[in-house]
């Protein structure tokens, strides 16, 4: 039997034909099973067992699983309260993935990291677009996620959701990714109904020294990131660059999809001072790629539909500086102030959009009980969108602003229970003003265990595609055409959604973890679409249309046409039956009920839009000195309105680290049948995932 040095050995030095990916699934087999001679008879190879696990030390530490889970437990948290919380001590479904999850896991891409997460529904949909949703109403742009990096929103005010491909980042210099399942709008405000997600940077304090990373295979054509970083006695900074190529998918009839991604980036971030004298943070980034495209191209005229391959232009950039002074442990103040600006051009869509936000937020001690918090914020965006038949916006600038406050006060009401009660209010160009309150009950009736109740309101606010987009769908022939077409109203309202949570977080012994929460949301005035009177275009008046340049336009207007309800449970539970093995699984259900205002059948088949069952099961070990296996299963369930099976997917990493400060991993991903796993608007034909495997460097010096 090869051992897993044997196996990288052979991967590096003979030529595998990758293509098909014959060449990485004979890569797996090896690995696979040496994985399991490993992990089962340690001694069987040429990599002897020592007594205790030793893997990356040095500039490497951080391997989680030589801590204790009452060290796992104590890992704090700042997304749910906008302040540090431990784990034990947070009232909320709430999971944190780390950067040793993170590192073993093999990915390349922050969503393919969130797969880890219960309650949350990811799925890839070409090279370069992803989709990622919390309990229920998944779609390309799920528009009740909100989601953010250091604290700083890239939740997309144009399309309601998040564009996931211009989100890519040195996944090394990531801390952790706390996961939120439920509202968050108390704190955050507006679109975090559903959910938060937030992405945390390491401190520069952290990441002195340099780094190079590289990786290629089958799926990635070639990743190549560095970073550059000093420390001194006040703080530190770094600078990174990284440039990343994916190749394009298969279409169901296994043709190849050309189009691909490339994407370069680089930033900085700057860290200074003391919380006791003022620390300040500054950090920035800028990007630019190309996205490959392959759409159906609408036309007025014979043969009415083409389709069309493009290469979408996409840029942008960021700066956020961040100060913070802490008298105390519960006495801070900080100052926070970002802008990004973000711009896409291709064959659907063109555009650029500017956002600066400033708030300040401090905490502050009043008697023994109550532990307060209060934060004043304003933001401003401006966009400027260009005209596609397709898609197209109507102004096509508009410059908006939000005003917010909130406050919150944590009150013990005993040494083991207490009261959460808080409330977010904003003030949007679009609805007006928005009241988001919850209250949130925690209660640690022993060392180790916690069970918390939470009540809590939030809104969606319409987006600037609610309001003014125009998105043809489909072309009917004839003399004059016509257009069926999505149109936006500006009498669009807020969706309103209250959400009652319980949940039970606790270490029954010294080897397991478990976390466990139930929801029942209801949701009113849900978007939905109404059959609107046919006009002619440009005119705009009633047919009969009359010239040779016109078309009938038949409107499918967004309005508030829904209401409905989710049910669900989410279970995540960590193992550690042997020092060097680690086991993490999770689960989730979901049940989503709609119901049309007007009786409209089609309006509720957003019922099928997200998995009823999900479940993932991942397996690490430290089986010798230098050596780590990590296997990754997972479940997702059928989605029937999207006509896409349920399906079983396998990812492996088997990492070798030779030095200190060197590490070499096989990854495969995607193990088992090709599958679908979403279908995107812009798509002409479905596009599946097939197995792929690649070759990670590491190197810290």
């Amino acid at each position: 039997m090869r051992g897993p040095a044997e196996c990288v050995r052979v991967a590096v030095g003979w030529r595998w034909r990758w293509s098909g990916g014959r060449g990485a699934v004979g890569v797996l087999v090896c690995l696979g099973l040496s994985w399991l001679v490993l992990v089962l008879f340690p001694g069987a190879t040429t990599v002897h067992a020592q007594p205790a696990p030793l893997l990356l030390t040095g500039n490497l530490a951080g391997n989680l699983m030589e801590l204790s889970l009452e060290q796992l437990m104590s890992i704090e948290v700042v997304s749910v309260a906008r302040k540090p919380q431990t784990l034990s001590r947070t009232p909320a479904a709430v999971f944190v993935i780390t950067r040793e999850d993170i590192r073993r896991s093999g990915a390349t891409s922050i969503p393919e990291i969130l797969r880890m997460a219960p309650g949350l529904h990811v799925a890839r949909i070409d090279a370069h677009s992803w989709m990622v949703s919390a309990r229920g109403f998944s779609d390309l742009w799920t528009n009740k996620l909100l989601v953010l990096v250091d604290g700083r929103s890239v939740y997309s005010p144009l399309f309601s959701g998040v564009f996931w491909d211009e989100q890519e980042t040195l996944l090394e210099d990531v801390e952790r990714i706390e996961v939120i399942r439920g509202p968050g709008a108390s704190v955050w405000g507006a679109n975090a109904v559903n959910g938060v997600i937030n992405i945390l940077t390491r401190s520069a304090r952290d990441t002195g020294g340099d780094y190079i990373g590289a990786a290629y295979g089958t799926r990635e054509r070639g990743l190549l990131e560095a970073r550059h970083g000093q420390v001194d006695g006040n703080g530190g900074w770094r600078i990174y660059a990284r440039d990343s190529r994916r190749a394009g998918f298969e279409d169901v009839s296994g043709a190849d999809f050309a189009p691909a991604q490339h994407d370069t980036r680089g930033g900085f971030r700057i860290d200074r001072g003391t919380d006791a004298d003022g620390s300040w943070q500054l950090q920035g980034g800028a990007y630019s790629g190309t996205h490959g495209e392959r759409v159906q191209e609408l036309l007025l005229s014979p043969p009415w539909s083409a389709i069309t391959e493009s290469d979408d232009r996409v840029t942008g950039g960021n700066l956020m500086a961040h100060w913070r002074k802490a008298a105390t442990p519960t006495q801070a103040t900080e100052l926070r102030f970002w802008f990004t600006q973000d711009g896409r051009d291709g064959v659907t869509y063109r555009g650029i959009n500017r956002t600066a936000d400033l708030e300040l937020q401090q905490r502050l001690a009043v008697g023994e009980r109550h532990d307060l918090q209060w934060g004043l914020g304003y933001r401003h965006n401006r966009d400027s969108l260009g005209w596609r038949f397709r898609v197209s916006f109507d102004p096509e600038h508009r410059t908006s602003s939000l005003y917010s406050a909130f406050l919150q006060d944590e009150i013990t009401l005993t040494p083991r229970l207490r009261l959460t009660l808080g409330s977010k209010l904003e003030r949007n160009d679009f609805t007006g003003i928005e009241w988001l309150p919850g209250a949130h009950l925690l209660w640690q009736p022993a060392d180790g265990h916690s069970a918390w109740l939470s009540v809590t309101h939030a809104a969606r606010e319409p987006a600037r595609s609610d309001s003014d987009l125009h998105l043809a769908l489909a072309v009917i022939p004839g003399a004059p055409p016509g257009v069926i077409a999505l149109v936006g109203s500006e009498s669009v309202a807020s969706e309103e959604a209250v959400s009652y949570q319980a949940g039970y977080r606790a270490q029954p012994n010294p080897v397991v973890a478990v976390d466990v929460a139930a929801f029942y949301t209801t949701y009113t005035d849900l978007l939905a679409f109404s059959a609107g009177a046919p006009v002619c275009q440009p005119s705009g008046q009633a047919p009969p249309c009359l010239g040779t340049d016109t078309h009938v336009l038949y409107p499918q207007q967004f309005g508030n046409g829904m209401n409905g309800e989710t049910t669900g449970a989410e279970l995540a539970a960590e193992l550690f039956p042997h020092p060097r093995l680690k086991v993490t699984g999770a689960y989730s259900w979901l049940v989503t009920t709609l119901h049309s205002k007007a009786g409209n059948p089609t309006d509720e088949v957003q019922e099928g839009y997200a998995p009823t069952h999900q479940a993932t099961l991942r397996i690490s070990a430290n089986p010798g000195a230098h050596i780590s296996a990590d296997l990754w299963g997972r479940y997702v369930d059928r989605l029937p309105t999207r006509a896409i099976r349920n399906y079983v997917a396998v990812d492996a990493r088997l990492a070798w680290q030779p030095g200190e400060h060197l590490e070499v991993a096989l990854v495969g991903r995607d193990l088992g049948p090709r599958h679908q796993e979403f279908v995107g608007n812009r798509t002409i034909v479905p596009f599946e995932v097939t197995p792929s495997g690649h070759v990670q460097v590491r190197w810290w010096f």
